[in-house]
C-alpha cells in the first residue's frame, strides 16, 4: 500500500476508512474490489464499500458472530464466487474480507494486517462499519449488549477462547466476557433475570462490577461478591443474575470456577463426550437473603478437551412441542465438528441453536468455549 491506513485516523475522514482501504486495495491489485463485514448474527457478509458489481450480501456458514475465524476465512476464499478473497486478519480473526472481481496482479501481503488494524481502530470513532453489520434495527437492550461484548475470538496464555450470543438484535440480558492476564485469563458467562431493558441494565451493572473487581486485583470469590453487592444496591425486588465466573491458568492448564445458579461448565472430548464439571456451586447473585459462593472448584484441562460454558437459552432452545436442545443436542453439535477448536465449537453450537427451530429466539443463547493449546 502507498499509505498506511492507520494514518487515516489522524484526519477528518475516518468515516470513509472502508472506501480508502478499498481504493488502496484496487491500486495494489490492479483489479476491482469490495470490502465486506460479517453480520451480527454471523450468517452473511455485507458489502461496506467498493465495486457495485459485486453482490450486496454473501451467504456464509455460521461464523462466530461478526468475526471470522482464520480457518473459516480460508474456507471463504474457496466458497465465494469471485476471482480472489483477502481476509483482513488481526490476532487470529478476520474482521472483514476484500473480494476481487478480477484476478489481482499486484502484491497484497501488506494489506491484510494494516487494513484490519485501521478498521478495528476506526470503530472507536465511527458507526460506519457497525451500521453495515446490521441488517435490521437492534433493540436498545441488544445494542447495549453488543457494545459491552469483548472480541469474539481471542488468545490467552496456553489457550484460545471464542464466544458469541444470539439473537444479536433483540433480548439483551446475557453477557460473555474474557480477559487475558499474565499466565492466563478470566472468563465469564451470565444471564440476568427478565427480558429487554431491565435485564440489559442488570447485566451491564453486573459486568461492570465483574470487570472492576478483576481490575482491582480481586479473586473469583471477591468478584462474585462485587457483582452481588452491585445488583443488591439497585434496590429493586427480586432481580438477580446467574453466572459462571472462571479463571484460566495457562502453565498448569487448569480452570477454577464459581457456579452461581447457572448451568455448570462442561468438558467436551472427542471420545469422552460431554460432561458437567462438579463443584464451586452457589446461589444466583443479587438476592440479599442469599450469600454468594466463596470456594472455587478446580480441574486440570487436557490438551484435547474443550471447556464449554452456555446459558439456559442454548439448552432450552426447542421447536414447539419438541424436546429442548439440552445437553444431548449440545453434545451432538460438538461431536459433528470436523476439526475441534474453540471457534469451531462456538460455530457448531450457534448453528444448532438456529437450526433446531426456525422461529425467533425468546431468550439469549450464549456460548463461550476455551481450548487449551
Amino acid at each position: 500500500m502507498e499509505r498506511d491506513p492507520l494514518e487515516l485516523l489522524e484526519g477528518p475522514l475516518v468515516a470513509r476508512v472502508a472506501d480508502r482501504v478499498v481504493s488502496e486495495a484496487q491500486a495494489a491489485a490492479g483489479a476491482p474490489a469490495a470490502l465486506y463485514v460479517a453480520d451480527l448474527d454471523g450468517r452473511s457478509l455485507r458489502r461496506v464499500a467498493g465495486d457495485d458489481a459485486l453482490p450486496e450480501e454473501l451467504e456464509t456458514a455460521q461464523l462466530v458472530g461478526p468475526e471470522i475465524p482464520a480457518p473459516q476465512a480460508a474456507a471463504l476464499m474457496r466458497a465465494i464466487p469471485a476471482a480472489a478473497v483477502l481476509p483482513l486478519t488481526l490476532r487470529g480473526r478476520a474482521l472483514s474480507v476484500l473480494v476481487f472481481s478480477a484476478p489481482p496482479s499486484g502484491d497484497l501481503d501488506a494489506l491484510g494486517a494494516r487494513g484490519a488494524a485501521a478498521l478495528e481502530l476506526a470503530e472507536r470513532y465511527t458507526d460506519a462499519l457497525a451500521t453495515a453489520r446490521r441488517h435490521r434495527e437492534c433493540s436498545a437492550a441488544a445494542e447495549l449488549q453488543q457494545d459491552l461484548l469483548p472480541p469474539r475470538i481471542a488468545r490467552l496464555e496456553g489457550a484460545e477462547v471464542a464466544g458469541s450470543i444470539l439473537p444479536a438484535y433483540d433480548v439483551g440480558g446475557d453477557w460473555i466476557d474474557h480477559c487475558a492476564m499474565a499466565g492466563g485469563g478470566w472468563l465469564g458467562v451470565a444471564d440476568a433475570v427478565g427480558k429487554g431493558p431491565q435485564a440489559s441494565a442488570i447485566g451491564a451493572i453486573a459486568l461492570g462490577a465483574y470487570r472492576a473487581a478483576r481490575r482491582s486485583g480481586s479473586d473469583l470469590a471477591g468478584a462474585a461478591a462485587h457483582i452481588h453487592e452491585a445488583i443488591c444496591s439497585l434496590e429493586v425486588k427480586e432481580i438477580f443474575m446467574s453466572a459462571v465466573l472462571a479463571a484460566w491458568d495457562g502453565p498448569s492448564s487448569s480452570l477454577a470456577w464459581l457456579r452461581c445458579g447457572h448451568p455448570p461448565p462442561m468438558i467436551w472430548h472427542a471420545q469422552g463426550g460431554l460432561r458437567a464439571l462438579d463443584g464451586g456451586d452457589g446461589p444466583v447473585l443479587g438476592l440479599e437473603r442469599l450469600d454468594p459462593p466463596r470456594e472455587p472448584a478446580r480441574a486440570t484441562i487436557a490438551g484435547d478437551e474443550l471447556v464449554v460454558l452456555v446459558s439456559d437459552g442454548v439448552l432450552e432452545r426447542a421447536a414447539p412441542g419438541a424436546e429442548p436442545l439440552g445437553e444431548d443436542g449440545l453434545r451432538r453439535a460438538l461431536d459433528d465438528m470436523r476439526v475441534p477448536s474453540a471457534t469451531a465449537a462456538v460455530s457448531a453450537v450457534l448453528e444448532a441453536v438456529v437450526t433446531v427451530h426456525d422461529g425467533p429466539l425468546r431468550d439469549d443463547a450464549s456460548v463461550l468455549v476455551l481450548a487449551p493449546c
